[in-house]
């Protein structure tokens, strides 16, 4: 077997080691780093955000440098572990992250292989390459390419079926969208309705309080009304009272002076009394003739009575 070449690396030093993997390292990573007990470990990776104690190489995808920047790794053959970040979806029966490649470090340095050793007289050399597979076996990796493929597929098929629900869950809600803005536009049609009519009601009762504030103020003017006839009627009796005697007046004046006249006609022979019409002359003893027409009184009465009437009829209208 043959002996080990070291690298020699004062264990106290910062260093780099330039890594290179054939798959690159697009896929989130860790690396970690060890001499004497795992516990006691240096740690650099790539979370798909933040690079921790590493950098990608520029101008080469496939190269990696780590950064031991005060990293406390005691003297010893230093040994490393990489852990790749798979989702789920490409590991689907495991949660937790897929360890591959626990090995030694080598260093290809000027083409011959090299172990690192850190050690108390090591010289620190600034840039040192050696080469990390991608994974354990290119087998294990096209089986989980396949694997990963597999999963994708069934994920856009489970993501279409998830878009078909959602749509027909779509068109369930936008059609119960639907039926409630027509509900609101019925109910709010039905408050508008429900309002005019309580404005017609108001309307109307309105009116008929203007109608009976109309019918009231028509009785009151009626009892007015009727109070007046009843003191017009009152007067027009008081009137018609005295009209009809001075009426029986003037007849009973007519019915003396006729008597009177033929008394004289009869006791004197130079008294005559005369009628022509409804008028009465009568002439005495010296020849002084007096007359008196009772149709005129009986005129008076009548036009007293149509006084009356006129008066009654004026206060009832």
């Amino acid at each position: 077997m043959a002996a080990k070449n070291y690298k020699r690396i004062n264990y106290k030093s910062d260093f780099i080691l330039t890594l290179e993997s054939d798959a690159g390292w697009a896929t989130p990573f860790c690396i970690k780093f060890w001499t004497g007990a795992p516990a006691l470990s240096y740690y650099a990776g790539w979370d798909g955000t933040t690079y921790t104690h590493c950098a990608p190489v520029a101008g080469d995808p496939k190269k990696l440098a780590v950064q031991f920047d005060d990293h406390h790794l005691p003297c010893g053959e230093l040994k490393y572990q990489i852990g790749y970040h798979f989702t789920v979806d490409d590991f689907p029966n495991d949660t937790e992250d897929e360890v591959i490649n626990q090995a030694d470090v080598i260093v290809d340095i000027a083409g011959e292989q090299y172990y690192v050793l850190l050690d108390f007289n090591g010289e620190t050399a600034p840039d040192i390459m050696f080469a990390l597979p991608a994974y354990a076996a290119e087998a294990q990796r096209i089986e989980n390419e396949q694997q990963r493929i597999a999963n994708e597929e069934a994920r856009v098929a489970a993501e279409q079926e998830r878009v078909a629900e959602f749509t027909e869950a779509e068109e369930r809600i936008n059609a119960i969208i639907s039926e409630g803005e027509t509900a609101v536009a019925n109910a709010n049609a039905a408050a508008q309705n429900a309002t005019a009519k309580a404005q017609q009601a108001q309307q109307a009762a309105e009116s008929a309080n203007e109608s009976a504030t109309e019918a009231s103020e028509a009785a009151s003017d009626a009892r007015t009304a009727g109070e007046s006839a009843e003191a017009a009627g009152q007067q027009a009796t008081v009137i018609a009272t005295a009209a009809a005697q001075r009426a029986d007046n003037a007849a009973n004046a007519a019915n003396q002076a006729a008597q009177a006249a033929q008394q004289q006609t009869t006791g004197a022979s130079k008294v005559n009394a005369q009628l022509s019409g409804t008028v009465i002359t009568i002439t005495n003893r010296d020849g002084v003739a007096s007359s008196i027409d009772v149709m005129d009184s009986i005129q008076e009465f009548v036009d007293d009575i149509n006084s009356v009437l006129d008066m009654i009829n004026g206060e009832v209208i």
